[in-house]
């Protein structure tokens, strides 16, 4: 499946689960950033539609069939300027929430983890070199060792580019994103029925650390504040 047809299904179904459609998706981030994007759009539209028709609404408009024609016309003007005033909120509902947002950071740290699930069963081992490599690139270094890196990539968060680990925690992996150029005021909390975790301010930007229930995040939240050091 080459781009334009990828584009074209991901604006018909964004939902669609074809093998090759999906294929797609994962081979970049910008794929899936683009399906992401759409599915959020088309909830928001699927949300708007579903509100219900005021009672009444019916009748009103037989009457308004009996008004005279200038009376119509009037209607329609004001109805052309609503279905406008409507369709700029829902652009600008969509531009408030969409992914460059900070506001809904808690979902997009979920929606990237499940968009790669696969990585939480690699197996790579990096060794300290490399990951000090990955780090400097955004202004970072290792002090000591951190754990068992098994995963080591780059993630985008709130179109904030950044470094996407999966370590070995006591009960399985735990993903770790260092964010050193998206910037938040507090810790925020993410939870849904498979992980927990949270995503709070560091030395440079935020850390999102997300393990299965039960998994002792504490110990190594510790372990990467005090291993990793940033150029301010």
């Amino acid at each position: 499946m080459d781009d334009l047809e990828f584009r074209r299904r991901a604006y018909a179904e964004p939902d669609c689960r074809d093998d090759e459609f999906l294929e797609k998706m994962k081979s970049s981030q910008d794929n899936q950033k683009f399906v992401t994007e759409l599915q959020k759009f088309d909830q928001r539209i699927k949300e708007a539609m579903s509100i219900d028709v005021p009672e009444g609404l019916a009748e009103r408009i037989l009457l308004n069939q009996t008004l005279s024609q200038d009376d119509q016309k009037k209607q329609r003007i004001k109805l052309v300027f609503s279905i406008a005033a409507s369709v700029l909120v829902m652009v600008s509902l969509f531009f408030v929430f969409s992914p460059s947002s900070n506001s809904n950071i808690d979902q997009q740290v979920l929606t990237h983890i499940y968009q790669e699930l696969d990585h939480l069963n690699e197996h790579q081992n990096n060794d300290m070199q490399r990951i000090n490599i990955m780090l400097r690139s955004f202004g970072g270094s290792l002090k000591h060792e951190i754990g068992q890196v098994n995963y080591l990539g780059s993630c985008n968060i709130a179109n904030k580019e950044g470094i996407h680990m999966v370590l070995a925690g006591s009960k399985g992996p735990v993903t770790v994103m260092l964010l050193p150029q998206l910037d938040i005021d507090n810790t925020r909390f993410i939870s849904d029925q498979r992980f927990s975790g949270s995503v709070f301010p560091v030395a440079k930007g935020s850390m999102v650390i997300i393990g299965g229930h039960g998994e002792r995040l504490e110990e190594i939240k510790q372990k990467l504040e005090s291993g990793i050091s940033w150029v301010i």
